[in-house]
């Protein structure tokens, strides 16, 4: 069928992520249980969506996430806790964190 007044964009997966991670991500980044609760999201898009690149886009986005909270959270307990959540979540991604010069300005 020819449908001649139908237009459809398309849109790059990753932005499924971004678009909707990032502002969060940005905007909250004081609030250690929104944050743990963005990782655990993501957690179950990496682990439960087919498509590859939306599994790489949620792993990079996580990696933001504890990044930009570690920068911003002044209380070590509470950068303690969301440490562990990454850790328990994204131990693959922990460890190449925690063993590269790019890595977290924390002692693990």
């Amino acid at each position: 069928m020819d449908y001649p007044y139908i237009s459809l964009d398309m849109f790059e997966l990753k932005d499924l992520i971004t678009g909707s991670f990032g502002p969060m991500a940005r905007d909250c980044v004081a609030n250690l249980e929104l944050n743990q609760r963005m990782l655990k999201s993501l957690h179950m898009i990496q682990h439960n969506v087919p498509e590859q690149v939306l599994q790489q886009a949620a792993e990079e986005m996580a990696v933001e996430i504890l990044q930009r909270c570690l920068k911003h959270l002044d209380f070590q307990p509470d950068q303690d806790v969301l440490l562990q959540e990454f850790q328990a979540l994204f131990p693959k991604q922990f460890a190449r964190l925690s063993t590269t010069e790019d890595k977290i300005h924390t002692t693990i």
